[in-house]
Order: C-alpha cells, then structure tokens, then sequence
C-alpha cells in the first residue's frame, strides 16, 4: 500500500486506535477522530481523505450521504456496524458506502478488504465518468466476492465474465468454449482454468463476510450455504452486468 493515502477512522474507542496502529504498519497515514457525523463530515470537507473507516451509529446514514454529495470528491467509504443484518448492509450500501462490515471484525480481514479496493494508485471506480466498462465492473463484483488479486482464479473468472457478457452462449458451453478460449488467453489448459476458478471461489465463500455475499448476490445464496459451481458465479455475475449497463445504474 502507498504511504500518500490518508485514512481517516471516524471513531475514539479503544478499537479506533488499534486500526491506526494497523495502517500506521500497512505504510498509511492515519486520523482518529470522534464527535459524530457532523464533525466527521466537516473533516472529510476540509482534510479529504482517501479512505475513511466508519463505525456505525445513529447518524452513520446521514453521514455516508453527506460524504456522497461532496463535488470531485469521491472517497472509500467502509462502514463497521455491531450486529449488522442485510437490511443495515442495504442501506448503507444505497447511501453510498463501497463496503460494510461486521464489528468485531479482526483487524487483518480489515486490512486484506482495502487492498482488494486499492489498485496501484488509488480506487478505480467501474462508474467513474459515466464510462461503464465491463472490465471494470467484473472486476468490481470479484472483489467484493473477497477473491484475492494474487491466485489465477481471479484473473480468470474476469476475464470469463467478460466473455460471458459480450457473448450469453459461452455459458451453455463453459466447458468446450469458455474455458478453453480463457485458458488460451493465459497460455494454460482449460483443466487449470477449471480448477483455478473454482478454488477461488471456494475462498471466497470461507473467508467473505457471510452478509456482503448476501448484498451482492441479491441473496440467492443464503448464510452458510454451499458456494456457487463456476457456471453459476460467472452466469450471475454477467447477468448483473448486463442490466446494470441496460438501466445505466451501479449495481453496487
């Protein structure tokens, strides 16, 4: 992580300094500041950091909405709440927030969140300028999937998305079709591709806030349940893509 993002933790508890121990290490410059969502948002207007870690309370809403309204200014927004339900996660989601959280959360899943947010500068919005880009919008969903950067399966599911998005029969031939031209893509055999992507989603599934799998696949899979077969996560993932670019909305 780059040592020019601000983060800005808007609480003043004991777990408030514990995050900025863990940004301080992560080569980050962190605040802690407290006093509510006014003076959050007074500081936000006035420091305009890059990312700022919310402990939810009762005007956490109105807070996150403020933050959205803010001209060229467009910062990460996680949102940390006790006993969060998918209602909540909806509703801060619709206020803008990027991510929502379960508190207690331990302070490395925290951590491993924002640098699937963080590209090599910093977080590249599929919704920026009005430009909705399958690429970046596919690669959106599989970040919020929790699927780290670093395994193959990352770069493959994307790119199986994409095709799948730009071409709908691919997915009644994934396996005679779309893992072969993936596989081709990355100079590997469609068996690797076949396994690659579904050990990430596998970890996905064991390592993801249970609640944010929920938001983002619009609960077709419940808590606890078994994961999705490689078909299903791509078919799902490119059919939210295509109504998102027909409606012209963010599906997040």
């Amino acid at each position: 992580m780059r040592d020019d993002v601000k983060v800005l933790i808007a609480d003043n508890d004991s777990r408030a300094m514990t995050y900025a121990s863990e940004f301080k290490r992560a080569g980050m410059y962190s605040v802690v500041k407290g006093g509510g969502g006014s003076a959050i948002v007074t500081y936000i207007e006035q420091e305009h950091p890059n990312i700022i870690l919310l402990f939810a309370d009762l005007d956490s809403l109105w807070a996150v909405r403020s933050i959205r309204k803010m001209d060229k200014y467009a910062p990460l927004v996680i949102v940390i709440c006790d006993g969060i339900s998918p209602q909540a996660c909806e509703e801060f989601s619709s206020a803008g927030a990027d991510r929502c959280m379960e508190n207690p959360q331990p302070e490395e899943l925290v951590m491993s969140a924002l640098s699937m947010m963080l590209t090599d500068g910093m977080y590249e919005r599929a919704w920026a300028n009005d430009a909705i880009k399958t690429e970046n919008i596919a690669t959106e969903f599989i970040r919020r999937a929790g699927i780290p950067a670093n395994i193959k399966g990352y770069r493959y599911l994307r790119a199986a998305i994409i095709y799948a998005v730009e071409d709908d029969t691919m997915l009644s031939r994934i396996t005679t079709r779309l893992y072969p031209a993936v596989a081709k893509m990355y100079n590997t055999t469609p068996s690797c591709v076949e396994r690659a992507m579904r050990n990430a989603i596998t970890i996905a599934w064991e390592r993801t806030d249970p609640y944010e799998l929920i938001r983002l696949f619009d609960n077709v899979y419940p808590v606890n349940s078994y994961r999705p077969t490689n078909s299903a996560f791509i078919a799902f993932a490119a059919d939210k893509i295509r109504l998102a670019q027909k409606n012209q909305k963010c599906p997040w």
